[in-house]
């Protein structure tokens, strides 16, 4: 069964309580009556007593300080990521990588991490005011020519369909 998390009220009630009686059994009987849900092990209360006896606090302490510090993505190299983009915005993710020396997979987390959206804008031709008047024109065209040429669309793309008996 997946276990819930406590938060921060349900944490503080439990200290406070095991403070009080300092009694496992006891500080699991007020939980129930008070969050009308499962009490915590006697395992889990344990540990959070011995947390916070060890570190004064509850809260995660190393949870900045743990693992494997970051290199490719370091602030420095962020802020050098960010500036590229800013000075040519059309830059694809790739080339920002390959100038920066860092993986494409990082660049994308430095992007994210900024809030940025990683695409290139293609320009593309200008919608005319006369635009739909020559749409109109050729489908004009088209149906004339369906019109008077039998089989016009399989001449034009050159497919035969297959008759039906």
């Amino acid at each position: 069964m997946a276990e819930v998390r406590l938060n921060y009220e349900e944490i503080k009630f439990i200290l406070k309580c095991y403070w009080k009686t300092e009694n496992i059994r006891e500080v699991q009987r007020r939980f129930r009556l008070e969050f009308q849900r499962d009490a915590p092990t006697r395992l889990t209360i344990a540990r959070l007593r011995d947390k916070f006896e060890d570190e004064g606090t509850v809260q995660n302490v190393h949870k900045n300080n743990s693992g494997r510090p970051r290199t490719s993505t370091s602030p420095t190299r962020e802020r050098e990521v960010i500036e590229r983009l800013q000075q040519s915005p059309r830059k694809s993710v790739r080339q920002a990588a390959r100038e920066t020396g860092i993986s494409k997979s990082s660049v994308h987390r430095v992007l994210k991490r900024a809030q940025w959206k990683s695409f290139i804008p293609r320009l593309v031709h200008a919608l005319n005011e006369d635009v739909h008047d020559r749409k109109i024109e050729f489908c004009k065209w088209y149906q004339a020519k369906c019109g008077r040429t039998i089989n016009f669309l399989t001449r034009l793309f050159g497919v035969m369909r297959p008759r039906l008996n």
